[in-house]
Formats: C-alpha cells, structure tokens, sequence
C-alpha cells in the first residue's frame, strides 16, 4: 500500500501523498506523467503558478489566485489582467468564476476571508467570512453558493455553508466529520460532498462520496452525514468532483491506491455506478470544471468533440502547476488505395481501437453523408454517431480483432463500378464485444 496521508493547513485537506509518490515511484529526474485513457485526450495545456486555484470562462481564459494576487489570462496563459492583489500572502483555498462570467469567487483561508472578484477589473469587495474556508460550488439558481469550510477549527469535523451571493449570509446547513473535503451541485441543487478521513494514518476505503438532497437542505435543522445518501463508498480519498447534466454522469478524482498513479479520474453514473476510468496522473488534480458541448454529444470515449473538462495539475516534485483541457478522442481511420470509382487494391485502417477491442467498417455514398452526423439511441448508454442514417449504410463488416497496436486493417480489392466515391467510418467495440461508439470518417477520394 503506497504511503497517504493528510494535514490539516488552515482548514483544507493537503495531501501530502503527491509529494511522497513522485519521489517514490519516479525515476529520478523524470517528471510527473498525465495519461489519459482509451476515448480520452488531454488536448491543451497552460501554465498555471504553482499551488494556484484555477478557474475557467467558458471561452477559454481562466482566472489564478495564489495567495497573492488574482490574475487573469488567455487560454494560451498569456497575462491579461491584474484583478486584485493581497498586502501580504495568505493561503489560496478556491477561486470559482459564475455564470455571468463576469464574477469570481474566491476564499483564502489565513484570515478566513471570502472575495467577490470583478472580472473586468473593477477590484475585489470582501463578501464573507468563514474560518478555515476550503471550497466552492456555485448553486443552479445563480444567488447562492456553497462553502466547504471547518468553521470549529482542527478536529471539529467540517462544515456546509448556504452563501447568499448578494448579501454575504452564510448559512449552516450540514456539519460532517473529518476535515474540509471537496463538493458540488447538479441541476436539481443536490449537494454532492467528499467526505475525509479524521486521522492519520488514513486507513484504506474509508472514504465516500455523499449526496445531500435539495429539498432536505432547505429543512429545519443542521444536516449530518447520516441525512446523506452514499453514492460511492470505499475511496481512498477525494480531491475533485464535477456533475455532468448532459451527459447523466459525474467525473470524481481519486487517489490510486496501486502507486502506479497518484490520482485516477473516474467517470460515474449519478447513481454511482462506475463507467470509465479517464485519466491516471502522478501530479495532484483538481479543480474540476465541466463545459457542456453545443451540441448533443457529451465528454465519453469516442465521442464526438464538443464537451470538455477542464482541470487544474499540480507536479509537487518539479514544482510545475498546469490548467489541462481534457477531451473525448475518436478512433481516427484511414484510407489508401485508388481514388473514387477507379478499380484496385484498398486498404482502410482504424486506429486507437481499444485493447483487445475490434471495429466493424461501414461503407455508404458520399452523396449520402450528412452535414452533420446523424445521431441515434442504440441503448449503447451513450448518443451514437453516424455519417448517414442507419438505413443508408450500405455495407458493413463483422467485427474485425485490433492487433497488438490497436490497428484493425480491411484489405480488399475495390470494384470501382459499384459505389464509386464513399464514405468509411466504423463502429468501435471493447474487448468485452460491447459497441462503445463510433470511429472519424474517411472518403477514398
């Protein structure tokens, strides 16, 4: 069992198991590895400064607090704008950016202190206090947020805090054990919680992930863990959640008990049942922030592009913080052989197949290709995607076994005279035969 362990520093939960794992389980020299699973990609990166909270706008841009000052920046990481600095440094908690864009939210937790942020450089207005504060989640109805803050100070359990966003009034809701964990809110106003082992050393699976319902959080009285449904149990601790309402998930990072990983991204159902892992990394993430795509695609393997997940990374050892953009990555295909109608020996090629996995290749005209594709519910669990409606494919073969590097290849000799000019695209199956989803489009032109 690797060595983890948790502190209290001014009421947030620091884990100090980033630090010890790189030094254990790195070579010397090599720096803290991010690796997204199958159907994943970490498609962008930006420099964030070390230890910083991190928070996005939905173009991209993100705003830092590091205890010292409040910078915004381009989603390149190119300075902006100074919104606001600190006399001396404190202890950076959180910084979250709102709906409107236009406002940030930030806690430290040296005075307790909790900002309003003008994100267009009108200054930062004091708007609460709450000892220890150690996280924030927005409410769906854009007037209150929620704190997670240990209000009795070290040992006393943790505290959920209703902020009124116009007024400042901090409302108790629930007290739980254990210091300040991480939260969030879906769009019913359910307040999802990681609760924290009170202790050291922190045995295995002692930790869960809880949900408060809204209507219960509205009641009289002060809410306990016992008033909570537990939705996953046995973590080894919990750093970061996000709800997902498009895509009916919720993405959690986890500390990875194996060593192989310092934290491992999870996807759930929001009943709790896992789906996919999405990302193993030695440095410590959190920071979750969901984008939901324009579309109707949502952020799963294989899917289309549109959702992200954005996240913060710290590398205790190289003393490296990043903002990461974390995508869904589709089977790429490919297609060598004779153009259009003209007759000869063809090959197409689907890559990134899961291990194991096989791929089933479609052919259709490309006079029936659409614009965009045509989305169908198969039961898959997931939106399908596919270049024409199902009734125009016009060929398909059985599932075809990836090799050892992912690849299925379909070698044929192409008549010319039949189709002419096509479309390829194939659908994608895990190891277990079940369709996951669909592979990029290929015209053999």
């Amino acid at each position: 069992m690797k060595p983890h362990f948790s502190i209290r520093v001014l009421g947030g939960t620091l884990s100090l198991a980033p630090a010890l794992s790189v030094f254990l389980f790195l070579a010397p020299g090599t720096q803290a590895q991010t690796v997204a699973r199958p159907g994943y990609q970490v498609s962008d990166t930006a420099p964030v400064a070390l230890g910083a909270a991190v928070s996005s706008l939905t173009d991209g841009r993100y705003v830092t607090f590091d205890g010292a000052a409040v910078d915004l920046w381009s989603s390149a990481g190119i300075h902006q704008l100074n919104l606001g600095s600190f006399p001396s440094p404190v202890f950076a908690s959180f910084i979250a950016v709102d709906s409107s864009q236009t406002v940030a939210i930030l806690g430290e937790s040296t005075n307790g202190e909790i900002y309003s942020v003008d994100l267009n450089g009108g200054g930062m207005l004091l708007l609460a206090q709450a000892t220890f504060n150690y996280a924030l989640c927005f409410d769906p109805d854009g007037l209150r947020a929620w704190v997670s803050a240990a209000l009795g100070g070290w040992g006393a359990g943790n505290d959920l805090l209703e902020l009124d966003l116009a007024t400042g009034q901090l409302t108790p809701r629930a007290h739980v054990s254990g210091p300040s964990g991480p939260l969030a809110t879906d769009g019913a106003g359910n307040l999802y919680y990681g609760t924290q082992y009170d202790g050291w050393p922190v045995p295995p699976d002692t930790q869960n992930l809880i949900r408060f319902e809204a209507s219960d959080l509205q009641g009289p009285g002060l809410l306990t863990e016992l008033d909570a449904t537990v939705l996953i149990d046995q973590l080894d601790g919990t750093s970061a959640i996000v709800i997902d309402e498009q895509g009916e998930s919720m993405f959690v990072v986890e500390s990875d008990p194996s060593g192989g990983a310092e934290n491992i991204l999870r996807r759930y159902d929001l009943a709790g049942n896992l789906q996919d892992e999405v990302l193993a990394a030695t440095a410590w993430l959190n920071a979750l922030e969901l984008v939901p795509s324009p579309g109707s695609s949502i952020l799963a393997p294989y899917q289309p592009l549109g959702a992200e997940l954005r996240l913060g990374s710290t590398d205790f050892n190289f003393g490296v913080s990043e903002r990461l953009i974390l995508e869904s990555k589709r089977c790429g295909i490919s297609f060598s052989g004779p153009n259009g109608p003209a007759a000869g020996p063809a090959l197409v090629t689907v890559r990134d197949v899961p291990q194991g996995g096989s791929a089933s290749i479609m052919l259709t005209r490309t006079a029936f290709l659409m614009s965009r594709e045509y989305q169908v519910d198969l039961g898959w669990g997931v939106p399908v995607f596919l270049m024409t409606q199902p009734a125009l494919i016009l060929r398909r073969t059985i599932p075809l076994d990836a090799d050892t590097n992912g690849e299925v290849q379909l070698a044929y000799t192409q008549p010319g005279f039949m189709f002419g000019v096509v479309g390829y695209q194939a659908v994608i199956h895990d190891a277990l035969g079940t369709p996951v989803g669909t592979s990029e489009i290929v015209i053999n032109n």
